[in-house]
């Protein structure tokens, strides 16, 4: 009794292996994908979400917007004028500077709102009266890339001033 494999058995025995290991590596390969689509909504789903926060919470307490504020057009700058620690008047300014959204407080440091790895394509401010008060209407357009999968996603919301009535 000859002991070993013959050539037909070796030969398959690496047709199964092969196949196996090819299956194996599509699934991977399908993980890292998914990874990527994962990663990416999720990075503009915070900075998305983390803005428009900042922003309507930062527009409800203010008294009005400011004349010098770019409305109706991208990339728009919104500044309100807010009331500081000490009771003062100053002028809180949004605004898009190379792909990232900022905001500020007087002549204070500016503060980053957009995840690094997120890029704001378009910000856009609508000022709407109403009977006894102001609105602001915020459309954003958010991008960022992961590996090979680009997301990109527009977010609005409108906000009234509680600080001017």
């Amino acid at each position: 009794m000859k002991k070993g494999f013959t050539l037909v058995e070796s030969i398959i025995y690496v047709a199964i292996l092969t196949i196996f290991s090819v299956l194996i590596l599509n699934v991977i390969v399908l993980f890292g994908k998914s990874w990527s689509v994962v990663k990416a909504n999720k990075n503009v789903n915070v900075s998305a979400m983390t803005a428009l926060e900042r922003i309507t919470r930062d527009v409800r307490s203010a008294t009005s917007v400011a004349g010098s504020s770019v409305l109706g057009t991208t990339p728009g700058t919104l500044d309100i004028n807010v009331k500081d620690q000490s009771g003062a008047s100053v002028v809180q300014s949004f605004y898009i500077s190379n792909g990232k959204l900022f905001t500020r407080i007087g002549s204070g440091a500016e503060e980053q709102l957009t995840l690094s790895s997120v890029t704001v394509q378009s910000l856009t401010f609508y000022k709407t009266l109403l009977i006894n008060a102001e609105a602001v209407k915020i459309v954003m357009v958010l991008t960022t890339v992961e590996g090979d999968k680009t997301e990109t996603r527009t977010v609005e919301t409108t906000t009234t001033l509680r600080g001017g009535y």
